[in-house]
């Protein structure tokens, strides 16, 4: 497999990958083609997440047995990598405090929409919308507490 990659990197400018899904054994060493790796999340971020999720921890007992090598693999990544891209703020903030990365390597560019697709319903009273996952990183229980104190409304 690496020998495919290696010949089909010839071709290659630039490696762009998404973390955490790509991690850094998965980017031969050799190949000196810049990398520029888009920050979704950070797994950091989900091991503290999962500490006081027991669903969370149930469904992914091997995968956090593993946490410390992983977040090793990604911290190389992210030092590996000419640029990042944090999805948000509050990910660069993450990234620099527990990776140590310099700020100045960081952008942040928000997730774009297609507003040709997707537009404003002015005369629309009552929309939610959720588009993550169900953990208590996430927040998402204010809305479903403000719905449920009535502080909201659907309909």
């Amino acid at each position: 497999m690496i020998i495919q990659f290696s010949n089909f990197s010839r071709q290659l400018d630039v490696i762009h990958v998404n973390s955490p899904l790509i991690n850094d054994f998965a980017i031969p060493n050799s190949l000196s083609i810049p990398i520029i790796t888009t920050m979704h999340t950070t797994l950091a971020g989900e091991e503290k997440s999962a500490s006081y999720d027991i669903q969370y921890l149930t469904r992914n007992k091997n995968l956090l047995s593993l946490t410390i090598l992983l977040k090793m693999l990604e911290k190389r990544l992210y030092e590996r990598s000419g640029r990042l891209i944090a999805v948000s703020e509050f990910i660069k903030k993450e990234v620099i405090s527990k990776y140590s990365i310099q700020e100045d390597k960081i952008k942040v560019i928000y997730n774009g929409v297609d507003t040709n697709f997707f537009r404003p319903i002015n005369d629309a009273k009552n929309i939610l919308e959720k588009f993550s996952r169900f953990l208590k990183r996430k927040r998402s229980s204010y809305i479903l507490d403000d719905l449920q104190q009535g502080k909201v409304s659907l309909f």
